[in-house]
């Protein structure tokens, strides 16, 4: 009857301690940034397949303070000469109230097949701005582009491989157009092409 006792004494006694935590109710914890924080958007955004000569890539810089105007700065670095420009140099400008600047990158006179990157660095001084808490910012940001051929549907083929897949099929094959390089589509599974020449 004694240990009863004292696992009811017990018992009150964790239940007066779980019962005597506060309980008032607290609101959302609200974070003001430190700094400007400046950053690319994205630092690394999907490649971009084209079949066209040129195109227009919209780059978003963002910050985290939108009190006042702030002017950022970057540098740019490309694969290939004379492929890649910029509509307002190499800075951007935030307007007092603004936390995000589109600008817009232009790549022309791309060759059919050819891949091409576009980096885009901030400059030291933007770097700084990063904000230390949080640690969230893209120092950088890269741009690709897979210059692709137009591509011309020429029919079925017949796929055959006894010795390496054993396997056999039909497949849809395509041309680049203005070239010797074709492809099987869709293979062995949906969007496992081979290209050949």
């Amino acid at each position: 009857m004694k240990i009863n006792k004292y696992f009811l004494g017990l018992a009150v006694i964790l239940l007066g301690a779980l019962t005597s935590c506060e309980t008032d109710v607290k609101g959302d914890v609200m974070y003001t940034p430190m700094g400007q924080n400046i950053s690319f958007e994205t630092a690394k955004p999907s490649t971009i397949t084209t079949s066209q000569s040129s195109l227009t890539i919209p780059v978003r810089i963002i910050r985290s303070l939108t009190s006042g105007s702030y002017t950022a700065n970057f540098t740019a670095e490309a694969s290939e000469e004379g492929i890649f420009s910029i509509s307002n140099g190499t800075s951007v400008t935030f307007a007092e109230g603004q936390g995000v600047v589109v600008m817009e990158v232009t790549a022309s006179n791309l060759e059919k097949g050819k891949d091409y990157t576009y980096t885009l660095t901030l400059s030291p001084t933007d770097v700084a701005t990063a904000d230390t808490i949080t640690k969230k910012q893209n120092v950088s940001t890269v741009i690709s582009i897979h210059s692709d051929y137009s591509w011309k549907k020429l029919g079925k083929g017949h796929y055959s491989s006894p010795e390496w897949w054993e396997d056999e099929m039909d497949v849809e094959i395509q041309q680049a157009e203005g070239t010797n390089i074709y492809r099987m589509m869709d293979l062995f599974e949906k969007g496992y092409n081979i290209q050949f020449s």
